[in-house]
């Protein structure tokens, strides 16, 4: 089933994996899923504001108890109603919370310090395969689309729980230019890096598993500033902690004015890292040679935890110079010239000591074309540095030591096809912003995107897995699996499909023709972690209607995408089943926040040329994080009349309506095979448990002929719905 019609609100994913449950109108008191009625402990956020929140069942498993729960069930509904006026009323410190600067609007002010105090529980919708789980999602950064831009966020499960980090740019309605890193967990976010006013940007990295994160400090032409950077003991520096900001991070070179003492001398990819005794490796591709030391191709240096390095060589090259050269199926060979390397990742296999690296290669004009982004083969080596031709190993024009993995399924160096590559981040000039497209986890699984242009119906995308044989210490890639596919309509309704785009070819201006191509990739952000579960965003439904394609020629309509919806999805590796769990966009989820404006989500990222299309998703299991951006028709937005876009918005559906950006933080809960069997007796919102939230329906609605807290099905709230609640609470006894 897909997502709803263009403007049904208050969407509520329900156990029931396959249906929704419909809150119509989505303005309503009692309409949408409230966070602070879902929830039945008082748990004190970091930040200082308390809310009544749910802990996942298997960390807090007491509560459970049915006959505590029965006993306290009046006792905690009057408990709850109390409380709820407590939620946000205590006022983070300005020494961690992000607060925009002097000479913010006030809907700027407030915007930021309603950061933390949105959370929901939802149920995962399944798409093929069986059971489910819970997830819940918070908000713990949140903008005013007139504040500052974000960068792409990561996430981990801290020793402390689900976190992540952030970084900010651009100069926002106070004009600072302030460039500043944020952490966060649910409650909120706190600055840990401040890095002033001429710095501009920081790009996020990733975070290591022994909690080293590590990013890059942009240049610009008047900024002095280029350089990667680190912090340890990152665990420390969440909300709550008490944590100043900080001037800087650690340099890992040590200049200040570039990596060699020249501004905006190389062009620094986005970092990448793995950890090792004392420090860890860190992984760069570049594509200038101005700055010493910094060869053209995919670098690798060694850094101690503790002391900044000089910029040196590198430890590992694999310089695009000696990289392999592939000839086309025509006989037309490309050239070095040409080849393009994307951002490594790193991973090691159990039983072996060695670290492996992996990396795209794709070649810019022809006859392979597809620039930086089109990685045509991963290549999958280890560090070694006795190595010949800095990496490569052997240069014979056979593939030499290391192990490809083929866009086209070959074996051989050379394409048997050019209409097969992968989507990849690039690494030269801008594409430096942009994170790795693929990811690998410490089993040398491979994820990625991969499209195919030579299907009659137009481009295929697929989600791939690739699972690695071992021999020995030896690592080869000979098949995959599909996680996900375009031109597929899976059993609930659900498609992925390509972005359309509409547009007046006017190169004959007596002869104006429609043009609609649908070339920008469905499937973004995919990552895996260590346990084999791949987390990734999608497009899932676009909404299309009649409308003048160029002003120039009002008379000239055609149907056209004026919104989309985007979704979280998560592939269960043990069951192969694959799951929605929230969406964001045109049918984003309805967030409550008591005595708050209702959040509705935007837009995930996706698309190849999104540069926060990132993997979100934490490789120690249980933790993804995604951005969302602003809806288009807001008063604030300036968007062309007659938008009607929704996502991103505060107040939605109503005129005072406010566009607004941010970060969304999700905690799956634990796999139930059973989730999407039968109803639970008295679960009044279908979230697999009988709770406050079940109790907060049916009051709100008693004595009315509604469907809303109806948990007997005869058309009306009344006693008999209330006992039915109170005589199951806190269990799930299937009717």
């Amino acid at each position: 089933m897909k997502l709803g019609n263009p403007g049904s609100h208050g969407l509520v994913r329900c156990k029931q994996s396959v249906n929704f449950a419909r809150f119509g109108g989505g303005t309503g008191a009692g309409n949408r899923l409230s966070a602070n009625l879902c929830y039945s402990f008082i748990s004190v956020i970091p930040r200082g504001f308390c809310a009544i929140s749910t802990p996942p069942s298997d960390r807090f498993p007491d509560l459970r108890e049915k006959d505590t729960m029965k006993t306290q069930s009046a006792s905690r509904a009057t408990a709850a109603v109390a409380l709820i006026a407590c939620a946000g009323l205590a006022v983070a410190s300005n020494e961690t919370q992000y607060v925009p600067g002097a000479g913010a609007d006030p809907i700027v002010q407030s915007t930021a310090g309603l950061a933390g105090q949105y959370s929901a529980t939802v149920g995962s919708e399944l798409v093929y395969g069986a059971g489910g789980f819970n997830a819940t999602v918070s908000v713990p950064v949140l903008l005013d689309r007139d504040d500052v831009l974000l960068n792409t966020p990561v996430a981990w499960n801290s020793p402390n729980g689900p976190a992540g980090f952030i970084t900010t740019f651009g100069t926002g309605s106070n004009g600072s230019g302030l460039g500043v890193v944020l952490s966060y967990n649910a409650g909120g976010n706190a600055v840990i890096i401040n890095e002033g006013v001429n710095s501009l940007s920081n790009s996020p990295g990733e975070i290591l598993d022994n909690g080293t994160w590590l990013f890059r400090s942009n240049f610009s032409s008047s900024a002095p500033h280029n350089n990667i950077e680190y912090f340890q003991n990152a665990e420390t520096k969440l909300p709550g902690s008490g944590v100043k900001p900080a001037t800087s991070g650690t340099k890992v070179f040590a200049a200040n004015d570039g990596i060699d003492g020249t501004t905006g001398s190389a062009f620094l990819s986005i970092p990448t890292g793995i950890s090792r005794p004392g420090g860890f490796f860190l992984g760069q591709t570049n594509f200038n040679t101005s700055a010493s030391g910094v060869p053209i191709g995919t670098n690798v240096w060694s850094v101690n935890h503790g002391s900044t390095e000089p910029v040196g060589s590198p430890d590992f090259i694999w310089e695009q110079l000696f990289g392999p050269v592939a000839v086309a199926p025509d006989g037309t060979p490309a050239s070095t010239g040409n080849l393009r390397q994307t951002k490594p990742q790193f991973f090691r296999v159990p039983g072996c000591s060695e670290t492996f690296i992996i990396f795209g290669v794709g070649y810019t004009g022809q006859p392979f074309g597809g620039g930086n982004f089109g990685a045509r083969f991963f290549v999958v080596d280890t560090l070694d540095a006795s190595e010949p031709f800095n990496g490569w190993g052997s240069f014979d024009g056979t593939i030499g030591t290391y192990t490809l993995i083929k866009a086209d399924g070959g074996t051989d160096l050379d394409p048997t096809s050019t209409d097969q590559r992968f989507v990849t981040g690039g690494a030269t000039g801008s594409g430096g912003f942009v994170p790795t497209r693929f990811d690998v986890n410490g089993s040398g699984q491979v994820v990625a995107v991969h499209e195919d242009f030579s299907t009659s119906g137009g481009t295929t995308y697929q989600v791939r897995l690739y699972n690695p044989v071992l021999d020995g210490c030896t690592v080869t890639y000979p098949d995959f699996e599909v996680i996900a596919s375009t031109g597929e309509t899976y059993e609930n309704g659900i498609e992925f499909t390509p972005f359309i785009d509409t547009f007046l070819d006017t190169s004959d201006p007596l002869n104006p023709v429609v043009v609609q191509s649908a070339n920008n990739t469905p499937f973004s952000g995919v990552s895996i972690d260590d346990n084999g579960n791949i987390s990734f965003t999608a497009t899932d439904e676009l909404f299309m209607e009649e409308q003048v394609v160029d002003p120039g020629f009002p008379d000239i309509t055609a149907e056209v995408v004026y919104a989309s919806n985007t979704s979280l999805y998560y592939y269960h590796a043990d069951s192969q089943s694959l799951h929605r769990i929230v969406s964001g966009g045109q049918n984003g989820e309805m967030i409550e926040s008591s005595g708050n404006p209702t959040l509705q989500l935007g837009r995930f990222p996706v698309d190849n040329n999104d540069s926060n299309a990132f993997g979100g998703f934490s490789a120690n299991a249980g933790v993804a994080t995604v951005m969302f951006t602003n809806g288009f028709d807001d008063a604030r937005s300036g968007a062309p009349e007659g938008s009607v876009q929704d996502g991103g918005q505060l107040n939605p559906g109503t005129e005072n309506r406010q566009g607004v950006r941010g970060v969304a933080l999700v905690e799956f809960g634990a796999y139930d095979p059973d989730f999407g069997g039968p109803d639970c007796l008295g679960d009044a919102n279908g979230d697999g448990i009988v709770n406050l939230a079940d109790l907060n329906l049916v009051l709100g609605n008693f004595g009315q002929t509604t469907d809303e807290g109806d948990v007997t099905g005869d058309g009306v709230v009344n006693l008999a719905d209330l006992n039915l609640v109170l005589g199951n609470f806190g269990e799930c006894n299937q009717g």
